[in-house]
């Protein structure tokens, strides 16, 4: 369970995500979707932005912090935590002005789910940063995210594709990093398993 920090501060304008990261079965599955998305003509997570995204589900996003302090508050609550089942259940849509909805997989909830995401939150807070509302305690919805900017238009293709996959999709977070959104970079990086 080693944490692999890539430097002590992380102050740059950009937002940092503490994403959980599925096991390698389910990585492929999402990844499937991904590619139908991008049949359908829809920008999927393998192209959008700086193309280095994994299958995760994101915790928290945060702006800067000090990634030391993150770092040990996070490696000691996975310490904590058992095994975290990720059981996507259902097709969704974030909706957003300006067709930059995001479509994605609705997440179950459970005790380990909630129990990672609020420690995720109270060490981004302890490390001096400020989550942004979407990811609050109580008002986070947990997904993962298949698509993103979707336009209107291009929404019913959207989750018309995401659709081709059986759910529900069974995974197990497998790891847990704290990630650049703007370069996709893991700035620190924690293994769930043994």
């Amino acid at each position: 369970m080693a944490a692999v920090p890539c430097g002590n501060a992380y102050r740059r304008s950009v937002a940092l995500a503490v994403e959980l990261y599925v096991d390698p079965a389910a990585d492929g599955v999402i990844r499937s979707v991904w590619a139908e998305l991008e049949l359908a003509g829809v920008p999927s997570l393998a192209t959008a932005s700086h193309g280095r995204h994994h299958p995760h589900v994101s915790l928290a996003v945060t702006d800067g912090l000090d990634i030391a302090r993150l770092t040990a508050d996070l490696g000691a609550t996975v310490r904590l935590s058992p095994p975290v089942p990720l059981t996507m259940v259902s097709v969704g849509v974030f909706p957003r002005p300006g067709g930059t909805n995001v479509v994605f997989l609705g997440v179950a909830t459970c005790p380990a789910l909630l129990a990672a995401q609020c420690a995720a939150v109270e060490a981004v807070r302890a490390a001096g940063g400020t989550v942004w509302a979407d990811y609050l305690v109580g008002h986070w919805v947990a997904h993962c995210t298949l698509a993103m900017p979707v336009a209107d238009a291009r929404l019913g293709a959207a989750v018309g594709a995401a659709m081709v996959t059986p759910l529900p999709v069974l995974a197990t977070a497998v790891g847990l990093s704290v990630v650049d959104t703007v370069t996709g970079a893991d700035v620190v990086q924690l293994s769930l398993t043994r």
